[in-house]
């Protein structure tokens, strides 16, 4: 069967972002400006961040502009001020929401003295009659200074550019950046084992139940899951579970309550129909979740094995490493290939596998060896290898003999 996982992120980052406008040639913050819903949204999100513990305040990133009209090295002076005011305004934010740490912790600040790349960029969004004029004048000169003289040449157009453009660009623009930092397994664990998790979301309960090893929890756990968010994830893991415990009835109950086209569903109702012994719906279900994965074509692969279809069995368990991927090779007496996938496997089913190769490659150490420790690990072999044709040979051997006895 095939499990689906979870979303679940432990730290989830988030941002938010506002702007202060200034006048022109000033630096200083209006009041106006602070009570917009960008900033006062923005102020609160810092607070937030010291009133909540899960919450973690990581950077404010400032970046203050001067727009690219008069003297470039007022325009500097301008831009470095207004970031510096508006540092000087998040320090006051500090102060009231009583964060510890000092404002520079978290604060970086980044100047631009002629923000023309924020100008190409809103006069290229904009209306402005003539603007592929203005975008021609950026294109063919780099220098500022050539390229504000060129464009107040456009007198009309830069009348409009006064006023409709230029006023945005005199900002400082804020981007705080906080991490929300979720419960640790622990805490999982004690509401867990509490049956105190039924306030968690689909995603947290999801990744709960991956923190316990026992079929039991986990049922418990996405029962709940299901029960209280309807995910088709949550009823497709209560059946994952019950197939594994052979709970044919509870499984077939839970793939209903499932998505019947996601393909992990559809191999669920393949395991099934195996368990009830309908071979061809398994089948049916299988191929129409090709796209569930490898779990997939190695449910195919045992599908082809109990029809006789050996070679198609080989390739659907193609690179598994598996106990039945040697078995395949065996079945078609690909005997060094069976070898090689059998050593890969530690079960007395692999062991059992190599002494029937060394049977038929009449390698008698090989057939007493790997016998000898297949039935160390599950004694009930021993009445299989006395019948078993492979060992043929053998039946009159005391070595064998005594192995089986």
């Amino acid at each position: 069967p095939i499990m689906l996982k979870d979303n679940f992120q432990r730290v989830v980052s988030s941002q938010e972002e506002a702007q202060i406008n200034f006048v022109i040639q000033k630096s200083d913050i209006r009041k106006s400006e602070l009570t917009k819903e960008d900033v006062s949204t923005l102020e609160n999100f810092v607070k937030q961040t010291a009133a909540e513990e899960s919450l973690e305040l990581k950077e404010i990133k400032v970046s203050a502009y001067a727009s690219p009209d008069g003297p470039e090295a007022l325009n500097e002076k301008l831009s470095k001020e207004r970031g510096k005011n508006t540092e000087k305004w998040l320090g006051d934010v500090f102060k009231k929401a009583k964060i510890a740490n000092k404002p520079s912790d978290y604060v970086k600040v980044e100047t631009t003295a002629e923000d023309w790349d924020g100008f190409q960029k809103l006069v290229q969004a904009s209306d402005i009659q003539d603007k592929e004029l203005i975008l021609r004048v950026l294109s063919m000169y780099s220098d500022p200074a050539v390229r504000e003289k060129e464009i107040k040449n456009l007198s009309k157009v830069y009348l409009v550019l006064k006023e409709k453009i230029l006023p945005e660009l005199r900002r400082s623009k804020m981007i705080a950046s906080v991490d929300k930092v979720g419960y640790s397994d622990e805490e999982f664990k004690e509401m867990v084992d509490n049956d105190n998790f039924g306030e968690l979301n689909i995603e947290e309960m999801l990744y709960a139940a991956t923190l316990y090893q026992d079929n039991d929890t986990k049922l418990k756990i996405y029962s709940k899951a299901a029960e209280v968010h309807g995910d088709s994830r949550a009823h497709n893991n209560v059946a994952y579970i019950n197939i594994l415990k052979g709970d044919v009835a509870a499984a077939k109950t839970a793939l209903a309550a499932a998505d019947a086209n996601n393909p992990a569903v559809k191999n669920n109702m393949g395991c099934v129909a195996m368990l009830e012994g309908d071979l061809e719906a398994a089948e049916n279900h299988f191929v129409a979740a090709t796209n569930a994965g490898n779990d997939v074509k190695y449910n195919l692969g045992i599908i082809a094995i109990i029809k006789n279809k050996y070679p198609a069995a080989v390739e659907y368990f193609a690179g598994t490493d598996t106990f039945n991927q040697g078995l395949a090779m065996l079945l078609t007496n690909k005997n060094d290939a069976a070898k090689n996938t059998f050593q890969k496997v530690e079960s007395a089913k692999s062991f059992y596998g190599l002494a029937i190769v060394g049977a038929r490659i009449q390698d008698e150490n090989m057939v007493l060896n790997n016998l000898r420790t297949a039935v160390g690990k599950d004694a009930s072999l021993k009445e299989r290898a006395k019948i078993d044709l492979e060992f043929r040979n053998y039946f009159q051997n005391d070595a064998f003999m005594a192995i089986v006895e």
